[in-house]
């Protein structure tokens, strides 16, 4: 009997094994399809950004470097451009073909708004796809873009892997895995700009890399190996979408205040603290997890005092080492945020002016230096009067100059002639509502100018200087170094113009209404975000019902006694993650004039994997176990009759 029963056992086991092998195949084929659909399906140009991310790469195929703003390349202009009109581009987006057909992208820019991506966007994705670019540079231009196509499809069904792998990480159990990979190989917007030609599929299987190498960590123990991993992903992060910041910026926390509760909690002695930081007990083991080991400390299961003061700690060593970045990088004899107008390049400034001994701007004769306004900050000056003023002087004799305000397509100047008593010379205007941009200067018409105690207010609300740095005792970054890369990738200044004029404190532009657009343009907004199939539809409502039940679930499993720690902990981070990847759009909706703050759901898309786990976990929750089964089926059901809306939608609008 025991033997019959032995044998049984281990049948249903060889029998049960190759399915569960089977699933990953499946589901990359099913990706693979899915997005091969959408490659099929998408006229060439019709996903977001599609002409101007091809434009990057093949700059990079043609030019063999990365790309600055000025690089052209009348050849590959003029072929995007033919294509463009040949595809019917402008009448897919526009309704009607454009009066004169565009010889140019530049010429095409002003029938549509697709701004470049060269300067904008980090260059790793692009570098990746001049490869195929370079060996197929004789074929024709639409070929090229399918090549790109089919190389988003790939990174795609690699995201869904990841995705799978990450499930079966945290929770090895028979249908919640398969759930959470479905949930990334069905999800249309997903698969629809993974099957674009531009960095967001890189991006995504980035994403999903790192919660799949993190949950590892998490279980089995922080090996160099897997810490390379993250730190590896993380850096490649950085350097192909703003998208992945959440993680990176969260990872960082994560590593600091682990290694600084693991020092803190070590032997006393240095070498002690390193040999602790790395030592595996294979005696500590719970549920099938290799945990850390300590004399005083057998698992991971620290106290929430301990992890709140890591977290801290953490913090504090981040910040601590981006001010040493920016003191180490500032660069003497430069003013922060005040340019010279032509070259853009740092404008002078002297420690000890002539008379004052305290900062100014030098200003030598015909040259203009400005300041160019955040486009938020320029926002509250539209259509109200904009005060302008400053204290100018000259070194010895006298000296002519001007006071601008330049709002895009006019300016505003105020002449005056100084001494070397000097004077404070002020300029108010209208600003119109049409604003494409806000430069407030000052230009030397004759001899050599000094000004400091420069600022610039709006009637909405007085006092507040819209100006940075107008007592002009901040210097500048280097150009070039990484602390000034990361300024400007980080959005530094709109960060810090938001902060300091209160604007965090306002409801969230758009109010809620930001919030549904946000989730209905992440489960389908197709073409350039133009073809809806959620909203104000039955799609809608049920896709809620799905994620807050989703959710429920997941905080009623936390609630729920007997998981091991490391999966509580997983489960918490990957809730962290979903909340910060939410808080990212809002606040860049905060840092962008309020009439540009389109947001769009593709921005969440690295965090689909961690996302897909929590729904999958939540429902598996609230599910007795004899329904799991049964409810895996109904919603592999509902994902393919969704995915099979959306391709329903994109056929009979491109037919």
């Amino acid at each position: 009997m025991v033997s019959i029963g032995h044998n049984q056992a281990r049948r249903a086991a060889a029998t049960a094994r190759p399915t569960i092998k089977s699933v990953p195949a499946l589901l990359v084929a099913l990706a693979l399809l899915h997005g091969l659909l959408y490659v099929w399906l998408v006229p060439p140009w019709q996903a977001p950004d599609e002409p101007a991310q091809f434009e990057y790469a093949a700059l990079i195929a043609a030019l063999g470097r990365t790309p600055t703003v000025g690089d052209k390349d009348a050849a590959l202009d003029a072929q995007i451009a033919g294509s463009l009109v040949h595809e019917r581009f402008f009448e897919y987006l526009l309704g009607h073909p454009p009066p004169a057909p565009p010889r140019t992208l530049d010429e095409a820019r002003t029938i549509f708004f697709m701004p470049s991506q060269i300067g904008g966007d980090p260059p790793l994705y692009f570098w990746l796809a001049a490869l195929p670019l370079r060996m197929l540079a004789a074929r024709p231009i639409e070929t090229q873009l399918l090549a790109l196509r089919l190389l988003g499809v790939l990174l795609t069904a690699c995201a869904v892997l990841c995705t799978y792998g990450a499930a079966r990480e945290l929770l090895p159990a028979a249908c919640f895995a398969p759930a959470a990979g479905l949930i990334a190989a069905l999800q249309p917007m997903f698969v629809f700009v993974g099957a674009g030609a531009g960095n967001d599929s890189l991006a995504n299987l980035i994403g999903a890399a790192i919660v799949w190498v993190l949950l590892r960590v998490l279980h089995r123990g922080a090996s160099p190996r897997r810490v390379a991993a993250l730190a590896a992903l993380a850096l490649l992060g950085a350097l192909t979408k703003r998208t992945l910041l959440p993680q990176t910026l969260l990872l960082m926390l994560i590593g600091a205040s682990w290694a600084t509760t693991r020092l803190a909690r070590a032997p006393r002695t240095l070498v002690g603290r390193l040999e602790r930081g790395s030592r595996i007990d294979p005696r500590g083991r719970k549920d099938g997890c290799v945990v850390a080991y300590s004399k005083p400390l057998r698992s991971l299961r620290f106290g929430f005092l301990t992890d709140a003061l890591g977290v801290s700690a953490g913090a504090l060593l981040i910040g601590a080492g981006t001010c040493a970045m920016v003191v180490g990088d500032r660069e003497p004899g430069t003013a922060a945020d005040w340019t010279e107008s032509v070259s853009r390049t740092g404008a002078g400034r002297v420690l000890e002016a002539p008379g004052t001994a305290r900062p100014a701007l030098e200003i030598a004769p015909h040259q203009v230096v400005v300041q160019e306004l955040p486009d938020v900050a320029a926002e509250w000056a539209q259509n109200r009067e904009l005060h302008a003023s400053a204290r100018v002087w000259a070194a010895g004799g006298r000296a002519r100059g001007t006071l601008l305000i330049d709002f895009g397509w006019a300016s505003v100047e105020q002449p005056f002639d100084v001494d070397a008593r000097g004077r404070v010379v002020r300029l108010h205007t209208l600003i119109p509502l049409y604003c494409p941009y806000l430069h407030v200067g000052l230009r030397a018409t004759a001899g050599t100018l000094y000004a400091d105690q420069l600022s610039s207010e709006s009637d909405r609300r007085r006092g507040l200087n819209l100006l940075s740095n107008g007592d002009l005792n901040s210097a500048a970054l280097r150009a070039g170094t990484p602390t000034w890369q990361l300024w400007r990738y980080l959005h530094g200044r709109e960060l810090a113009w938001i902060w300091r004029s209160g604007r965090l404190l306002e409801p969230p532009p758009l109010g809620w209404d930001l919030a549904r657009i946000f989730f209905v343009s992440f489960w389908g907004q197709f073409g350039w975000m133009s073809l809806p199939l959620v909203g104000g539809t039955p799609w809608e409502q049920a896709l809620w019902l799905i994620c807050a039940v989703g959710l429920l679930g997941t905080l009623a499993w936390l609630a729920t006694p007997g998981h091991a720690a490391w999966r509580r902990r997983a489960v918490v981070l990957l809730l962290l993650m979903t909340l910060v990847g939410l808080l990212l759009p809002l606040l860049n909706a905060y840092i962008q004039p309020r009439d540009h703050a389109i947001q769009q759901g593709r921005y969440l898309f690295p965090e689909l994997s961690p996302i897909a786990l929590v729904l999958a976990l939540g429902w598996r929750t609230l599910l007795p176990w004899r329904w799991r089964a049964g409810g895996l089926a109904v919603g592999a059901a509902f994902a393919v009759a969704f995915a099979a809306a959306a391709l329903h939608l994109i056929l009979r609008f491109y037919s």
